[in-house]
């Protein structure tokens, strides 16, 4: 990608636990054709032009290895016998799914920064990922924030998701 095709935006980060989407939001014009006026020699068209959120990067977070989070378990021996079992913290897959996820994530917004990609942020996560993510930026991405909200809009189809950010993003420009 160009380092300056995105320099003036503003990025909407988009995830949960499982996913990050990132868009950005751009203009798209479209040219309606107007009525010709008689003996005229050539078509009229009126130009408008609409905002909406076009996809920059997509991210899917990758299942770690069952053997690899089976062996950050402790084991240890049964005092009477034998047998061996599993001790301490059990780690949720799903968890660390979301870890390693908002690592990747904030990698990436970091060096897309460093990269002159964006240079304002908006994010919307759940509120335990929100604060994964916000601890993980460089500070200087953290300080490009503009705004965040604690929800879980991934599920929401870009245009209902253009609508919710819509005077954020247009206050960004």
């Amino acid at each position: 990608m160009n380092a300056n095709a995105h320099s003036a935006q503003t990025w909407l980060v988009v995830a949960d636990g499982e996913r990050a989407a990132v868009y950005v939001r751009q203009r798209k014009e479209r040219f309606v054709p107007m009525r010709a006026k008689q003996g005229a020699t050539h078509d009229h068209y009126n130009a408008t032009s609409e905002w909406e959120l076009q996809p920059v990067r997509q991210l899917a977070g990758e299942a770690p290895e069952a053997y690899d989070i089976e062996q950050r378990k402790g084991r240890s021996f049964d005092s009477a016998g034998h047998h061996r079992h599993r001790t301490g913290d059990k780690l949720d897959i799903q968890d660390e799914l979301s870890r390693r996820l908002m690592d990747d994530l904030a990698s990436m917004l970091n060096d897309a920064f460093v990269q002159h990609e964006f240079h304002r942020l908006v994010i919307a996560a759940p509120p335990k990922l929100l604060g994964e993510l916000r601890a993980k930026l460089d500070k200087q991405v953290q300080q490009v924030v503009i705004a965040e909200l604690d929800k879980n809009l991934s599920n929401e189809p870009l245009p209902q998701l253009a609508d919710m950010f819509s005077d954020t993003l247009r206050q960004a420009r």
